[in-house]
Formats: structure tokens, sequence, C-alpha cells
């Protein structure tokens, strides 16, 4: 008898589900917002973001400012080349070990300098930008150009914030703040990578 009011309920949810879709996590925003906020609606894109930026928080000033130009170029270059060219977006795993190679790193704290860290962050922008990659190789119609605007966008201002954050951590929490979130990082990677194709 008392079991009743709780099933009723459940029944009741499970009446009403209705079906979802994937990468609708927003509704119809249109192109220009759907793909800036895609970072928030795509794991795998989620995961190497956070992870690129998080390599960036362990770098010297000197080296981010020309690293995070390089990045937001990069970004920009592959989302246009790939309006006229056929570039297949990474998989899952592919992302997921890319950004566990970048946790790894960034727990190892290297020290390439500019020149070394623009020539990794222009290798992650274009990285980055390919889950945003139009499926066809043809003329960009409107639609496209905003949804490649808002991509390069996305990638430039949700980096930007998330270094900023994890450089704050560092200053003011703890100076062990970026590796801890990067050995998280790290774990999400790995346990996605082990995902079953």
């Amino acid at each position: 008898m008392k079991f009743t009011r709780p099933l009723a309920t459940a029944a009741a949810l499970v009446a009403a589900a209705s079906p979802v879709a994937a990468h609708d996590a927003f509704g119809d925003l249109g192109p220009f917002y759907q793909a800036a906020l895609h970072p928030l609606a795509d794991p795998a894109q989620g995961l190497l973001l956070v992870a690129t930026a998080l390599l960036l928080a362990r770098q010297p000033r000197a080296s981010v400012r020309p690293a995070y130009a390089a990045l937001v170029i990069a970004a920009g270059v592959t989302l246009a080349a790939a309006s006229f060219l056929h570039l297949p977006a990474p998989g899952l795993r592919t992302m997921a070990v890319a950004a566990l190679a970048l946790a790894l790193a960034t727990l190892l704290a290297p020290r390439p300098g500019p020149t070394g860290a623009t020539l990794a962050a222009a290798l992650f922008g274009a990285a980055l930008a390919l889950p945003l990659a139009p499926e066809t190789g043809t003329a960009v119609p409107r639609a496209a150009l905003l949804g490649l605007i808002g991509g390069a966008l996305g990638i430039a201002i949700v980096t930007l914030w998330l270094w900023g954050a994890a450089e704050w951590a560092d200053r003011r929490i703890s100076p062990l703040a970026t590796s801890v979130a990067a050995a998280w990082v790290g774990a999400i990677a790995l346990m996605t990578a082990a995902l079953p194709a």
C-alpha cells in the first residue's frame, strides 16, 4: 500500500517521457549561438578545451599571450578550411586521448617558451575546431558562416575564461589547484577513452 503512490508517480513520469535529440541541449538558438555553446554540449570538445586551458595556465604570461593568439587563429583557419575541404571530425576516443595527453603534460608543467607554446597552441586550436567542421565541403551559406564565426568565438572565449579561472585558482587558492584539476581531467579522459567504440 505504501509503495502505490511512488509507483504511480514513476509510471506517470515514464509515460510522459519524450525522445531527446543529441546536441540539442539549448534548443534552437540559431547557428551562431549553437556553435558558440558547442563546447558545453559536446563532452569531447569540452574535455579537450579544459585540458588546453589548464596547460596554458601553467605557462608564464609571456608565453601565453602569443600561444592564445595562435590558438584562436588556428581555430578560425581550421573552421574556414573545413568549409571547403572535407575534414573528418575526430571521434570521442581520439579527443579523450588528446585530453589525457594534455592533462599529463600539465602535471609535468613543461615550459617550452613562447615559440614552443605558440606551436602547441596552434595545434590545439585546430583540434578544438574540428568537431565544428561542416559535414560537406561546399560554398558557405549565411547560416554556416554564422556557425563558423560563433564556433571560433566560443573556443576563444571559453578558453580565455578557463585559463583565467585556473590561473586565479593557482594564485589565490593553492599552487596545486591546476594540478588537481588536471588530474581530474586526466581521470575523466582515461575513462572516456576506455568506453567501447
